[in-house]
């Protein structure tokens, strides 16, 4: 994937939360916003897997959306709760539909909250988020290759 030395260098910043990690999002190049888009995806994607992989119960969705909100309550802007819904039962029940009322930027950013979540509260996503980055990176070749 073109840009993904860039798009794993921003993606570890957000999900560190370090300083700098608005100025690569400003650094994405033009044109490759799409392709960032869709590593952003395949690292939720990822991240869902192990949130998930025990219970793909819309009882479990349920209860991480919860959790989510209650994480995230502090947050400015808010996180839209419904969007995060919307893109967890993408993941999980293949609802692919539910992404035509979700603009990509609304997307992007319940995306990213959940994947800082994730590396806040759990220990093995934190201690494997070089393998994350690097299996979103795969993903994200796939689906780019399967779109052609």
């Amino acid at each position: 994937m073109e840009h993904s030395d860039h798009f794993k260098a921003t993606m570890r910043a957000l999900a560190l939360a370090e300083p700098g990690a608005a100025d690569l999002i400003r650094d994405i190049p033009e044109g490759a916003e799409e392709a960032w888009g869709i590593y952003a995806s395949a690292m939720f994607t990822a991240i869902m897997e192990r949130t998930f992989k025990d219970d793909q119960s819309r009882d479990a969705a349920n209860r991480y959306i919860d959790q989510m909100r209650h994480a995230c309550r502090n947050v400015e802007p808010p996180l839209k709760t419904l969007v995060l819904e919307g893109i967890v039962r993408v993941v999980l029940f293949d609802e692919d539909h539910l992404l035509d009322e979700i603009s990509s930027e609304e997307q992007l950013r319940a995306q990213l909250l959940a994947i800082r979540n994730a590396v806040i509260t759990d220990d093995f996503v934190s201690a494997n988020l070089e393998n994350y980055l690097a299996d979103a990176n795969t993903i994200a070749d796939y689906w780019l290759t399967a779109e052609e």
